[in-house]
């Protein structure tokens, strides 16, 4: 619904499943939208450090320390995306530096897509 009202999406570790990537990439092409799928890397002692802090904070995830090791275990590796639509970014940095990485590394990707369309 957010895609026909021409608005961008973040979609979280929920889509850490291939099966969920699949069918993502296929609602994105019957909408005519670009997808770009970052993969967050960080550290084990980051990311228990990152969820310990938010045990007693309200934020937009509900991600705690206790569902870690499931998710962890869950994930399926992105091997089936090409570079175009899919880059891994280290997380493990100062959120600014991490941001402008993200930007630029979305960026790029945007750019393939755009230049893939133009080639057609």
């Amino acid at each position: 619904e957010i895609l026909k009202q021409g608005h961008d999406l973040i979609l979280d570790a929920t889509f850490s499943s291939r099966k969920w990537r699949g069918e993502v990439r296929l609602v994105a092409a019957d909408m005519d939208a670009n997808l770009i799928v970052v993969e967050c890397a960080v550290s084990d002692e980051t990311i228990r450090e990152r969820l310990q802090m938010r045990e007693n904070t309200a934020g937009l995830s509900d991600a705690r320390l206790k569902h870690y090791l499931r998710i962890r275990e869950d994930f399926d590796p992105v091997v089936e995306l090409p570079p175009e639509i899919y880059f891994k970014a280290d997380c493990d940095q100062p959120f600014q530096k991490t941001l402008v990485s993200l930007l630029a590394e979305a960026y790029k990707c945007k750019r393939e897509q755009v230049i893939g369309l133009l080639r057609r």
